[in-house]
């Protein structure tokens, strides 16, 4: 009798938290030639609690009382959990009243960008040691886009009589004529 290798899939959807180091206007390209679009969110340990119990039942059923990597992990420093996802696929983009945004309509999504994640648990086994469960992305509802990263923007205020000011158009154009 033929074995069915077809995988259940698991979906999950985040409440809203706040988007850590998003990669998801362009794939992230620094680990993986092709990219990867992703993003970590934080939740609040109450608002994590339903998701966490998702991945570690799906993780026990799978693997028993073997050890098994989860997506997620607490900061100690401010008690919110942290969530990846990724995929290397662009995910589908939808507005804060569950509309798809046209992708020429997505707005640059930056750190602390308000957002829900949706997507599907990968349980997955790579060797008998190397087993775990991943969040695999595939849709983004955008609550609150900032496009701000680090502060870098907003750091400091115009000061009145000072000299140098940057010309982004040279800046640009030096860029541009670089010789790597």
């Amino acid at each position: 009798m033929p074995k069915n290798d077809k995988k259940k899939l698991i979906d999950f959807t985040t409440p809203v938290g706040t988007a850590k180091y998003p990669h998801l206007n362009n794939p992230d390209t620094a680990f993986d030639a092709e990219g990867k679009y992703k993003s970590e969110i934080l939740l609040s340990p109450a608002d994590a609690k339903g998701l966490m119990d998702l991945i570690n039942s799906s993780a026990k059923e799978a693997f028993g009382d073997a050890e098994f990597r989860v997506p997620f992990q607490k900061d100690e420093e401010t008690g919110q959990v942290s969530f990846k996802a990724q995929s290397k696929y662009k995910p589908k983009f939808f507005d804060a009243s569950g509309q798809v945004v046209p992708p020429a309509s997505v707005p640059r999504i930056g750190g602390g960008s308000q957002l829900k994640l949706m997507g599907y648990l990968n349980v997955y086994t790579i060797t008998k040691a190397n087993v775990g469960v991943s969040l695999v992305l595939q849709n983004v509802q955008i609550v609150e886009a900032t496009t701000m990263t680090n502060g870098a923007s907003s750091a400091f205020a115009a000061v009145e009589g000072g000299g140098f000011i940057v010309d982004l158009e040279e800046v640009t154009a030096d860029v541009d004529n670089f010789d790597f």
